[in-house]
């Protein structure tokens, strides 16, 4: 088999993508208060709109480091599962699915503020703004939800032919049921830690398999 670039550094997307999601939760931050004057004077500071434009980017950039990702994570699991590669398919489907729903989540988030930076003439609702606000909130819960496709495909195929440790997989039945409940927020922590793990075992595992050639080059 050739080794390639994204054989090699297409797992350390996932580990990069984590630490931009984290960045940009953390820029995020708790938002203003549930006042309405606290919430319209929070997004008129110039300080507030830059921050979450920078988080919007930040977000941004894990949605094309996830991307990577999920591309050297779909030619790991089709090399190991085979032709017609239907787990896989489900796996690297439900990974876009979440990457995707997660990106629309940040659409909504980075709204208020980058809609008040943009124009001088917005005057923003506090009940408009808890409604945009919500709503990124149901479409980042879902983008987690939406990751149990492929954390379940990754762990059946894990088990099957063991292209992770049997460990991993078994673990990853038990993190695919936590993002069933994502509306309490701590799931995305463990989808985190997934990709973490998955992405260290890939990134070691893909150093063990290079060409010595490959290995000496890097």
């Amino acid at each position: 088999m050739t080794f390639r670039w994204l054989d090699r550094w297409g797992p350390l997307a996932g580990a990069l993508g984590v630490m931009s999601f984290v960045i940009a939760i953390l820029l995020y931050g708790n938002g203003p208060k549930d006042d309405d004057q606290k919430i319209v004077a929070y997004f008129a500071k110039d300080a507030h709109q830059t921050k979450y434009l920078v988080a919007f980017y930040f977000f941004f950039a894990a949605f094309l480091l996830m991307l990577v990702f999920l591309t050297a994570l779909r030619a790991l699991l089709i090399e190991a599962e085979g032709e017609p590669g239907r787990l896989t398919a489900l796996a690297f489907a439900g990974g876009v699915a979440s990457a995707v729903l997660l990106l629309a989540a940040n659409a909504f988030f980075a709204a208020p503020a980058i809609t008040a930076k943009d124009s001088d003439k917005f005057k923003l609702d506090p009940n408009t703004y808890r409604f945009i606000n919500d709503t990124g909130y149901v479409f980042f819960i879902t983008g987690v939800m939406a990751a149990v496709l492929m954390v379940a495909a990754t762990s059946v195929i894990a088990l099957k032919t063991g292209v992770f440790p049997r460990w991993f997989a078994w673990v990853g039945f038990v993190v695919a049921a936590t993002f069933l409940v994502a509306f309490f927020f701590v799931p995305i922590f463990v989808l985190w830690g997934w990709i973490l793990v998955a992405s260290g075992y890939m990134l070691l595992s893909t150093r063990r398999t290079a060409p010595p050639a490959a290995q000496s080059a890097g």
